[in-house]
């Protein structure tokens, strides 16, 4: 495994060697410098960053149909994808950048599929402790202890947004691949 500077810095030669690299990762859902040093790391290097948006109850359904697919390698953690989704999405302040909107009835029912996933591996305890852990992330991330639905916006600024709710994943690659296109024209 390769710290995030060996990384950054294997990206960074690819590039300048005239390669086309995609890292998908999700930056910054640990700290805020994640996100700062991998740009400063690509300094004079072109890259299109895009946020690949998947609605809370569809990452769920993801989830659950890739832990139960039978292919080991495929499977997540439910509780890292809620912290993440969490890590990665803030209360929109305005209808100009919101994204999508998000339900207190979602999140409790997100949080009842991550109670049974997490039963199954986990003791009682230990998944109630995870489960109020989550529930108290997302009241303070979202305000749903005071609103049934939210807007939310992305917590970082991306040069292309893809809504796999609205397009299937061939649009999604065309919509990238034609603002690929677009910023090295520039």
């Amino acid at each position: 495994m390769k710290t995030k500077q060996e990384l950054h810095q294997l990206v960074k030669d690819l590039a300048l060697q005239g390669k086309n690299v995609i890292v998908d990762t999700t930056l910054g859902i640990f700290d805020h410098d994640e996100v700062f040093d991998f740009w400063l790391a690509m300094d004079g290097i072109f890259v299109l960053s895009v946020l690949v948006y998947c609605p809370f109850t569809e990452l769920l359904e993801h989830i659950i149909c890739r832990n139960y697919s039978g292919q080991h390698d495929q499977e997540r953690n439910i509780k890292n994808i809620l912290s993440q989704f969490c890590s990665l999405y803030i209360l929109a302040r305005s209808s100009n950048c919101m994204i999508d909107t998000l339900t207190k009835q979602e999140v409790v029912d997100g949080l009842q599929i991550a109670r049974q996933e997490l039963s199954l591996t986990k003791s009682e305890d230990a998944v109630e402790q995870t489960i109020s852990k989550l529930a108290k992330k997302y009241e303070h991330a979202f305000s749903l202890s005071t609103h049934d639905r939210v807007g939310i916006a992305s917590q970082y600024c991306y040069d292309l947004l893809v809504n796999t709710a609205q397009y299937n994943a061939d649009e999604c690659a065309k919509q990238i691949v034609r603002a690929c296109v677009k910023k090295i024209t520039k």
